[in-house]
């Protein structure tokens, strides 16, 4: 099943299947991925499979590895569960070395 992992800049992380998210065909607002606190905002997303692993990165530079196996598939526009904790503000989300991206 595809599947899609967000994560916000606080820490918030939200992994649901692509088929939520709908094809727009016209003019619209566009579509809401997750729901975000009042002062966070949705930083990075990767297209993943249930048993692979992400690293998320912090404004000083530390990296945390979060397994994606560990994450219940959940469903769009909603805020998510906190996956990150304690190593400053989330600017990006990658793929560990040796694992390929989906695209």
């Amino acid at each position: 099943r595809p599947l899609v992992f967000f994560l916000t800049a606080g820490g918030y992380g939200l992994l649901f299947m692509t088929s939520e998210v709908p094809l727009l065909t016209g003019p619209g607002k566009g579509v809401i991925l997750q729901k975000l606190g009042r002062d966070d905002q949705l930083v990075a997303g990767l297209a993943v499979v249930k048993g692979a692993k992400v690293i998320a990165v912090s404004d000083r530079g530390t990296e945390r590895e979060i397994s994606i196996s560990a994450r219940t598939i959940g469903s769009r526009a909603h805020k998510g569960n906190r996956v990150v904790e304690r190593i400053g503000a989330i600017v990006g989300l990658k793929h560990p070395p040796g694992q390929q991206s989906l695209f």
